[in-house]
């Protein structure tokens, strides 16, 4: 009844019906609000017993943004109807689903309107709709995880997806187990010539050695990649030579986890050094001339990255951003020297995570750096109240934010929350 006094008005609905016993299926509200542009629907029931008769109903004009989560799982049968209802959709994210919804998506009848896709993923992290959508042909962002991890079929059915959309794909964030090399050389085969030429983001979380290579494979030719996020990498040598040989990046973010390390041909951690100072020496040098060199750097549990690398990022004059984490080959001096090596106008943003060498002279060392904007410091266990009070009394003259967290020799109550025009938040 409240739907049908606001019918011809509403253009936004979100239902929750994990809080409400209340069924109204997706046809209904489809149905009943033909103005709608924006659904969000949540169940934890089965989501079938959900959709309702919409092939029943009229074709939906306005639709553009739907969002879906179910507790349980939500099948491509599932979704179909509503995709072929709703042709105007240019952004579905979708969590809890089967594979049979990849299945469904990669046809070439089916939603050909989408810019937007996320499957699996939190749809906070799926990029808003750019409300004008004239101009805008293909699908440009596409964000899956897989459902079944022990699935290697469903790492062939988002490669499928991902071929589709291989032209017009900017933003690609895919994290999926493993394929054996069998599985590879077979897509080789099916997909020749298979690049992403357009793409601008990746964003990769491999499960094993093999689709990381393929991963890689894909993009390597692309004159407009910009961003790289790899959270699992299993050979370095292999990642530096890519990197060497593609066009500069302006983001560059590497976690190796440790478990990934296992393999004794990779033991060898002089080459893998070497590799990691070849390529920041090739930013370096373009650095010198370009602006188009490399802006962002984060490293996370690499053995690589010793101080030797440390001196060679340093010199990297386009570098405006640094997260540290976690990195047990450096040393106390190897931190302290790649601040002071580093311009002072360069830096806007530092972060240092699990690094129990950065002490209180670190922090010193940070306030010579006049555009620093923001700080976040997270599990120091060698930093002190007196080092962190220096921080505050005595800031980097743009410093807006400061973030201290877990770092246990550190009391919040004798530090204000606010300092001068800079917010202070300890945890």
């Amino acid at each position: 009844m409240a739907l049908l006094e606001i019918q011809n008005t509403l253009t936004h609905l979100d239902i929750d019906l994990q809080k409400n016993r209340n069924l109204i299926t997706i046809a209904e509200i489809l149905s009943t609000c033909k103005n709608l542009t924006d659904l969000s629907y949540i169940t934890k029931a089965t989501f079938s017993t959900h959709v309702g008769d919409v092939i029943g109903s009229p074709k939906h004009q306005y639709l553009v943004n739907l969002e879906l989560r179910c507790n349980k799982l939500m099948y491509g049968q599932d979704i179909e109807p509503i995709l072929r209802q709703c042709q105007s959709l240019r952004r579905i994210a979708m969590d809890g689903c089967d594979d049979s919804t990849i299945d469904l998506l990669a046809q070439s009848t089916i939603a050909t309107n989408l810019e937007i896709i996320g499957i699996n993923v939190l749809k906070t992290d799926i990029p808003k709709l750019q409300r004008k959508g004239e101009g805008k042909q293909g699908l440009r962002v596409l964000k899956i995880v897989q459902n079944v991890p022990t699935d290697s079929s469903s790492v062939s059915k988002i490669l499928r997806l991902v071929y589709k959309h291989r032209i017009t794909l900017g933003t690609l964030h895919i994290e999926v187990t493993s394929i054996t090399q069998e599985e590879f050389d077979q897509f080789c085969v099916i997909y020749p010539g298979f690049n992403l030429i357009n793409i601008e983001t990746l964003i990769l979380f491999a499960g094993n050695s093999t689709i990381e290579e393929l991963i890689l494979q894909l993009v390597c030719d692309s004159k407009k990649l910009k961003t790289m996020e790899l959270d699992s990498i299993y050979n370095m040598n292999r990642l530096t030579s890519h990197l060497i040989n593609m066009p500069p990046l302006s983001r560059l973010s590497i976690e190796w986890w440790p478990s990934n390390n296992n393999n004794t041909s990779d033991n060898n951690t002089s080459v893998d050094d070497r590799g990691l100072i070849q390529l920041f020496k090739k930013y370096t040098q373009l650095s010198m001339t370009s602006a188009l060199s490399l802006r962002s750097i984060s490293l996370s549990d690499c053995r690589e990255a010793s101080d030797n690398v440390l001196s060679i990022l340093a010199q990297v004059k386009t570098l405006q951003e640094i997260t540290l984490k976690s990195l047990s080959n450096i040393t106390e001096t190897g931190i302290m020297e790649f601040f002071k090596k580093i311009n002072s106008q360069q830096l806007t943003y530092v972060c240092l995570h699990y690094l129990p060498l950065v002490t209180d002279t670190t922090l010193t060392i940070l306030t010579w750096h006049d555009n620093l904007s923001y700080i976040w410091l997270d599990g120091l266990e060698s930093i002190t109240d007196q080092g962190l009070r220096n921080l505050i009394d005595s800031p980097p003259p743009s410093l807006a934010k400061l973030d201290v967290g877990r770092c246990f020799q550190i009391s919040s109550e004798s530090f204000t929350k606010k300092k001068g025009t800079c917010c202070v938040t300890i945890w």
